[in-house]
C-alpha cells in the first residue's frame, strides 16, 4: 500500500495435480527427483508470460475504474505435495484508492474454462496501511451445474459472463486514516 492505495497484488496460485504432473515433465535437470526453483525458473517465466495475455485473470475495480497492470515481477515456482505453486507480484499501472466506494477483487476466467477458487483458510491478506484501516468480505457464489461438460462454444460463456458470474469476489472497504 502506497499512501493508503493498493499498489500491487501478490498472488500465490496452487495448480491442480493434473496440470502439475504434465508441466513438470522434463524439468528435473539433474535427475535427482526434486524440483528446485532454479529448475522451474523457465516454466515460471512461461507461466507469467502466458498469463499476461489474459491480464492474469485478475480483476480489481470499482463502479467507475478498472485497474490495469504492469509486467509481473518477483515470480517463481515451487513444487509442494505433488502440486506446482506459482508466486508472482502484479504491480498496478496506477495505485488504486480503495477508500472511495470500496473495491471488488476477483480472479476468474471469463469463459469459465479455467476454474479458480481461493484457499479455504486466510485467502486474502492486506499489508501496510490497509491492514489497519480496511476490512475484507468474501462472497462465494453458488457453483453452476455441469458447466464444464457443456457443449456450448467458448464465446457463449464469454458473452454470458459465466466466469464473472461464478467468481469468488473479495470486497475491500477502507476507512480514511486521520
Amino acid at each position: 500500500s502506497e499512501h493508503g492505495r493498493i499498489a500491487e497484488i501478490r498472488h500465490k496460485w496452487r495448480f491442480d495435480e493434473r496440470y502439475s504432473t504434465m508441466a513438470i515433465q522434463g524439468q528435473d535437470a539433474d535427475g535427482d527427483g526434486k524440483y528446485t526453483r532454479e529448475e522451474l525458473n523457465a516454466l515460471a517465466e512461461l507461466n507469467v508470460t502466458s498469463l499476461s495475455e489474459y491480464a492474469f485473470f485478475t480483476y480489481l475495480d470499482t463502479d467507475l475504474v478498472n485497474a490495469t497492470y504492469k509486467a509481473a515481477k518477483d515470480y517463481w515456482l515451487d513444487y509442494e505435495d505433488g502440486k506446482l505453486v506459482l508466486h508472482f507480484t502484479l504491480p498496478l499501472e496506477l495505485p488504486f484508492d480503495p477508500q472511495a466506494d470500496g473495491v471488488e477483487f476477483a480472479v476468474y476466467d471469463q469463459t469459465y474454462f479455467v476454474s479458480f477458487s481461493f484457499a479455504a483458510s486466510n485467502p486474502v491478506r492486506l499489508s501496510g496501511d490497509a491492514s489497519r484501516n480496511c476490512a475484507i468480505d468474501i462472497k462465494k457464489p453458488e457453483q453452476p451445474a455441469q458447466v464444464a461438460d457443456s457443449q456450448k462454444p467458448e464465446d457463449y460463456w464469454v458473452n454470458f459472463g459465466m466466469g464473472e458470474e461464478f467468481a469468488e469476489t473479495v470486497y475491500i472497504r477502507c476507512e480514511k486514516s486521520n
